[in-house]
């Protein structure tokens, strides 16, 4: 089978001023041609119309572009979200970077119990996974009807790799501004590092949305959580 993602980028423009721009903004083992996301987002949108799912399970990516266009034509597709989730684990076991994950996922808005689940599972596994994972929970499911299955499973991960914490500071410092009682709990119990905590609170107080009366709500939570580590 041709590789239609490397031959739908041919026809693509590149800019070196992109190129070492997204160069310094990325670390990746691939390759960073330099055509834009936009560009990258309308060409997945149009092939996602025309190819299979199951054709791209042949497709290697060579690059970053061809990356993180093999993960918007499954963002894309119409296919039903069990084969789509699938097909997110075969792009997911060839990224290694922050921005085509975050491209590929804020693409997909799903709010069924099905991707849940998948994003949960997500969160149990290696650091990119848990950075998909943690950012599509973030900004499909932070609500109270699914907060308490999130903080369960994030008592149960692997904390210490600097992509999975900071992908949990993330989610957990937008918690903290959405659900400041919840999550002033979940520190309580949470097996959190003293520097996890304080990133977490610093990124939450840097939010232009936090209302003050939050923000000493939760400085005092962390000064009293602080203490109690002390103790122990």
């Amino acid at each position: 089978m041709t590789n239609v993602i490397t031959e739908a980028l041919k026809d693509l423009p590149r800019s070196l001023r992109q190129k070492r721009y997204y160069e310094r903004l990325i670390i990746s083992k691939y390759k960073i041609n330099g055509i834009k996301t936009s560009a990258l987002k309308k060409c997945a949108e149009e092939l996602a119309r025309k190819v299979k799912l199951q054709d791209l399970y042949e497709i290697v990516p060579q690059n970053y572009e061809e990356l993180t266009l093999l993960g918007l034509i499954i963002a894309y597709h119409d296919s039903c979200i069990e084969e789509k989730c699938k097909a997110l684990d075969y792009y997911l076991s060839f990224n290694d970077n922050w921005s085509s994950c975050d491209t590929v996922m804020f693409v997909i808005k799903d709010t069924g119990d099905t991707y849940f689940n998948y994003l949960l599972n997500l969160v149990g596994r290696n650091d990119w996974s848990v950075r998909f994972g943690m950012t599509g929970l973030m900004t499909n499911f932070m609500d109270k009807e699914h907060l308490g299955a999130i903080y369960e499973r994030l008592h149960h991960i692997n904390y210490g790799d600097y992509q999975i914490d900071m992908a949990v500071s993330w989610f957990l410092g937008i918690a903290l501004i959405d659900f400041p009682t919840e999550t002033i709990e979940f520190f309580e119990s949470a097996p959190l590092s003293l520097f996890l905590l304080r990133l977490t609170v610093r990124k939450a107080k840097d939010s232009k949305n936090i209302r003050e009366d939050v923000k000493i709500t939760i400085e005092e939570a962390l000064k009293d959580i602080l203490c109690k580590r002390a103790m122990c």
